[in-house]
Order: structure tokens, then sequence, then C-alpha cells
């Protein structure tokens, strides 16, 4: 057992010596001398003049990383703000453990964070090296992705850099698996680009589009919806027209579907319909209004959406005035309240109906 140093004063050299013997330390941070220092903030002006002769700043902060130092912890995170001379650390770690560094060390403080990437950007080279060899999907977390975002300087452009290589690199199966299992890697990464805003057409692959456009047939066939509508939204939106082909096919599908079709599956099919001008096919247009114009003229969930497409929904029924009787019948059953609410535009198609009479 290492014997304790005798002086009443504390001995912050003698305390650090402890901490920079990689092979001891584990062994002494509880000895009486290492753990009345650990406690004690006040010794921090000290030790930012004593660490670094005995310890790297990288071991500082995984041994934070890895116990409670309430000394080391404040030691690390001044350091990081104001760092003494050259900080030396292995930055490959630091980035394979940035998740659990930036809640136990840094306390998820944004502030700091922000500090230790600039840190990290003094070793831009070698993490520029790091990250082209090492499997990037194992490596940078997602976390470490989101908070990269908008930080700006070479190493978080990096990052992003190679997300989006990783987006475009990744097979038509994996595509698939993100986008219908909603879940893993490569669907977190997406919806994160997504969620910031920084998704872009050059970012999806023509693996990527093809997987797209399969699952959205695929959920057509099936009468689903994906949980993440938003995202499936803004991927239609990115690709627009080259989506044209694939809402014809899924227009035909929800047509003549056997089952019956939820509300919410017409609503989310709808939206690329509507903007794609896809109901408006005079061969199919009696099933356009019985199995999608209906449903959601009726539907007390749809009101916002009815109303975005209203004047297109109103050139359906001119279309359709041979349905008249159907349609009104349709709407007799409707209660009160609901009509109240849909008074506007019932008037209209009414309006619209018997206008040849």
């Amino acid at each position: 057992m290492l014997r304790e140093a005798p002086s009443n004063k504390p001995n912050i050299d003698f305390y650090f010596t402890i901490l920079g013997d990689k092979e001891t330390r584990l062994g002494n941070i509880s000895v009486t001398v290492v753990s009345e220092i650990s406690n004690k903030l006040e010794y921090l002006s000290e030790a930012l003049q004593t660490a670094e002769f005995y310890i790297d700043y990288g071991d500082l902060l995984f041994l934070v990383k890895d116990n409670n130092i309430p000394l080391v912890k404040s030691l690390v995170q001044e350091l990081t703000k104001n760092p003494v001379g050259e900080l030396r650390f292995n930055a490959e770690l630091i980035l394979e453990n940035y998740p659990v560094i930036k809640s136990t060390v840094f306390d998820n403080n944004s502030e700091l964070v922000n500090c230790l990437f600039d840190r990290l950007n003094t070793q831009f080279e070698t993490i520029r090296t790091t990250i082209e060899n090492r499997d990037f999907s194992t490596f940078i977390s997602l976390e470490l992705i989101s908070d990269s975002i908008g930080k700006n300087n070479q190493t978080t452009n990096l990052i992003i850099e190679k997300a989006n290589d990783f987006l475009k690199s990744s097979s038509i199966e994996s595509w698939k698996e993100a986008l219908k299992t909603e879940s893993g890697y490569l669907y977190g990464l997406l919806n994160l680009l997504n969620t910031n805003n920084i998704l872009f057409q050059n970012n999806l692959s023509s693996n990527a589009i093809i997987a797209y456009k399969d699952c959205v047939r695929d959920s057509a066939t099936d009468a689903t919806k994906p949980n993440n509508v938003n995202l499936w939204f803004n991927l239609f939106d990115l690709l627009g027209d080259k989506m044209e082909a694939t809402y014809e096919e899924v227009r035909q599908r929800l047509l003549f579907s056997t089952g019956e079709l939820s509300n919410e599956v017409i609503v989310f099919f709808s939206r690329g319909l509507f903007k794609l001008k896809l109901l408006f096919n005079r061969e199919n247009s009696n099933q356009i209004v019985r199995r999608i114009i209906l449903p959601l003229v009726k539907d007390p969930n749809s009101l916002s959406f009815v109303d975005e497409n209203q004047d297109d929904i109103l050139q359906i029924f001119r279309n359709n005035l041979e349905l008249k009787d159907e349609i009104l019948e349709a709407f007799s059953i409707l209660d009160n309240e609901f009509k109240a609410k849909r008074e506007d535009l019932l008037k209209k198609i009414e309006l619209i109906l018997h206008q040849k009479e």
C-alpha cells in the first residue's frame, strides 16, 4: 500500500504523481491523501499549475469518465475551456467514447462541448486519417454527428461530410431495412439530418431513391403508413416529379385493393397524389371519389388536410356529377356537429352537384 505524504498541507505534486501512474493509480485513488484532495475544489488553481507535469489531459479526461473525482473533473473542464499549453490526448479514444464523455465529464454542457470540439480540432489531420480507416457507423455516434451540426470547424465539417458519404454508400437493402423498420444507425442518421434541415437531394444516392420508391409501393400494397410521416414527406418533397411513376402505382393499388383503407393511410398517400395532380384520372374517376375523396371529406381528423386541398377536391366532384346521389347520401348520414364544421365545404359541394339542374 502506498504510504501517505506526511504533511498537513495538501501535496498536489504527490497527488498527480499517483494519478499519473497508470499501473497503480486505480488502487491508490481511495488512499486518504488522494481521496481528500480529490474532493477539494479549492485546490483547482494549484492543480492547473501542476497537473500537466505528471499526467496528460487525455488521461485526466478518462479518469473522470470512469471515476467520480470532483477536483479532476473541474480541472478537465477548466483545461478544456482555457488550455494551458498544448494539451496531449488520444483524439480517437475521445471520439469513440464521445457520448459518455459528454455526459459524465462535461455534464452535457453545450459551452464545454463546443470547447472540446476546439481542442479536438488541433488534431484534425490525425482525426481525418482515423475516420477514413475506421468503420464509420461503429466509430462515430449519432450524438457526435448531431453535436457537430452548425459548429463549423474542420473536424465537425469532416464529420458531417463523412456522415453524408455514409448515406451515399449504403446499399439498397440497407435503405429498405432502415425505412421499413424505422430503426438502426442509417435510419437514425437520416432522421437526424432531416430534423436539422440539412437533408438535401444530393445526400440521396440512387440506392436510397430506389429503396424509398420500393418502400412507398410496398406500403400502398399493404395499406400501411410509416410512423415518421414527416421524414417520408420530406423525402417525397426532395424527389418531386421523380416520384410520379411511383405514385401512379400507389393510386392504382389504393383504388383496387381488396381491404378497407384507414383514413390515416388515405391522408398519408393523398398528400403525394394531390401534389402530383394524380387524382384527375378520368379512367378511374368514380373509384377515386369513392375510395379516396369521400373518406377524406367525411373524416373529422382530416379537416386541415381537406382545407389545404379544397380547390382540387371541388374540381374532382365537378368531374363526377354522375355520382351526385351517391355523394349526397354519403353526406346525409354525417352527424350534425361534423356538418357544422364542414358547413362551408358541404354547401360548395352541393352547389356543384346541382349545377346542371
